[in-house]
């Protein structure tokens, strides 16, 4: 690209950069570039910091092909790392990343339409998102004569049947995505694996839901925390018709993911400080009951016992209130030695 189709770039950013640039397939010109100028406009808007992949400037060059300049990141994707456990790179950890990227954009009230690993950049422990060419906000794409506004668009394993039928996509359609990212992530394998599109249908229709994760990684049955994991992206993967099978139907947007995700560690949290705190109520029953300062261990114990309790269900400041429980824990051991 000729040096002055990047004028407008300011020359104090000193820094390396990204440079994006299409030329359009001469037989759908037109769309092309309405999802380019899209995708420009849905990056600039969100604009997170952290969670999406920031765009600096954008033109056209002298053979008039237009042009975006990216933040560079050079951490790859997390499809170049899905294999890879350390760094952050839990099953879990990978989840509360995602749904919390996407969910910016849902915020917002848009559809990124292509949720898939190829299209989160690794920004050291965080997920940020990109590539927003088929973005859209979820009240544009329904038209009113039926069709799909940018039509059927996404990647083949990552597309919740209804979108193959033709309907309109919701930002339910990227919670699926990330419900079936979620599934390999735990197990290697795609819930529904097959090399055609047709054939991938077919393994839809007639199963409403895979099977689950811990059927082929028993594993998982061993690990609360997987266990919880596993029910998250099994309703992430279902839809109305799993409701007779017991699963609740689908999440309306990542922020509701995001919340399920986060109680999970919460959940852990708090049966780790209830537990931590009980062997201290014990410890001060069994050695110091009938002294003051035995009574006063063991009443302050059971006030953040209470308090655990009362903190996992609103979950507000459960991790800052757990130092602080845990000195408290650590005194009445002090205390009571």
């Amino acid at each position: 690209v000729p040096d002055d189709t990047l004028g407008a770039v300011p020359p104090t950013l000193d820094r390396d950069v990204a440079l994006k640039v299409v030329t359009a397939p001469a037989e759908d010109t037109e769309e092309f570039l309405r999802r380019f100028r899209r995708e420009q406009q849905v990056q600039g808007r969100l604009g997170d910091p952290l969670r999406t992949v920031a765009i600096y400037d954008h033109g056209q060059t002298v053979d008039g092909h237009p042009f975006s300049v990216l933040e560079l990141l050079e951490g790859g994707t997390l499809e170049d790392h899905l294999d890879e456990t350390a760094n952050g790179g839990s099953p879990l950890s990978r989840m509360k990343e995602m749904a919390a990227s996407v969910a910016v954009a849902h915020r917002q009230g848009d559809v990124h339409r292509d949720v898939k690993p190829a299209n989160f950049f690794v920004r050291g422990l965080i997920l940020a998102l990109g590539d927003f060419g088929l973005a859209e906000r979820e009240d544009k794409l329904a038209l009113p004569d039926g069709q799909i506004n940018g039509g059927i668009a996404g990647t083949p394993g990552l597309m919740a049947l209804n979108l193959y039928k033709g309907a309109a996509p919701k930002r339910a359609s990227d919670c699926w995505a990330l419900g079936a990212i979620g599934y390999y992530l735990l197990t290697g394998q795609s819930p529904f694996a097959a090399d055609e599109i047709d054939e991938i249908v077919r393994l839809m229709e007639e199963s409403p839901l895979p099977m689950r994760p811990s059927e082929i990684v028993p594993e998982i049955a061993e690990d609360p925390q997987l266990r919880r994991l596993e029910e998250i992206v099994m309703r992430a993967l279902s839809d109305d018709r799993t409701d007779l099978l017991g699963v609740q139907s689908g999440y309306a947007t990542a922020m509701e993911m995001l919340t399920d995700l986060a109680l999970i560690e919460a959940k852990a949290a708090h049966e780790q400080a209830v537990d931590f705190l009980t062997v201290a109520a014990e410890t001060a029953a069994q050695r110091q009951i009938n002294t003051s300062k035995g009574k006063e261990a063991l009443g302050l114990a059971i006030r953040l016992g209470h308090e655990a309790d009362r903190r996992y269900s609103g979950t507000a400041g459960i991790r800052d209130w757990l130092v602080m429980a845990h000195a408290a824990a650590y005194q009445i051991a002090q205390d009571v030695g």
